[in-house]
This record gives structure tokens, sequence and C-alpha cells, in this order.
């Protein structure tokens, strides 16, 4: 779903099941500076941009830091969900 609508669109469906199922009021309110979360990615963008020696993006894996050390994509960063 957010790869076809984007992630505003995604948000606001998700606020408004909310709604709808909590019957709780509620608005979404996407801050000035919305741009910043705009930009989708998936892996391959992520290889393509690996191979290219590209360093404007942090990339953060979110395994536990035993997965971590199992594991992982030389440039990420490990921040565990758990935490």
């Amino acid at each position: 779903m957010l790869d076809g609508m984007g992630l505003h669109s995604a948000l606001q469906w998700y606020v408004d099941g909310f709604v709808e199922r909590s019957k709780i009021a509620a608005k979404l309110e996407v801050p000035e500076h919305r741009h910043l979360l705009s930009l989708e990615t998936d892996c391959w963008d992520v290889h393509a941009a690996i191979a290219a020696g590209r360093s404007d993006f942090v990339l953060l894996d979110v395994h536990s830091p035993q997965a971590y050390a199992l594991g992982h994509v030389p440039t990420a960063s490990n921040l565990p969900l758990n935490r």
C-alpha cells in the first residue's frame, strides 16, 4: 500500500480506520518538513546506492544485536527495535 499510495495517504488511511473503529476523533497533522518523509525506497535502491559508494543516507538494521552480529549489510547501523 505504501509503495502505491505514498506515506501521507497511508497515514491518513490508518487514522481514518482508527477513528472508525474507536469512535475517537483524530486528525492527521503533517509537519511542514514532510518532504523529508516523502522518499520511499526498496532493497534494490539501497543496493545500487551502496554499490555506487553513496553515503548520503543512513541504513538502519533493527534486528537484535545477536542477529546483527550473524550478518548484516556492511554499511548498516544496528538500532534494535526492542530499545
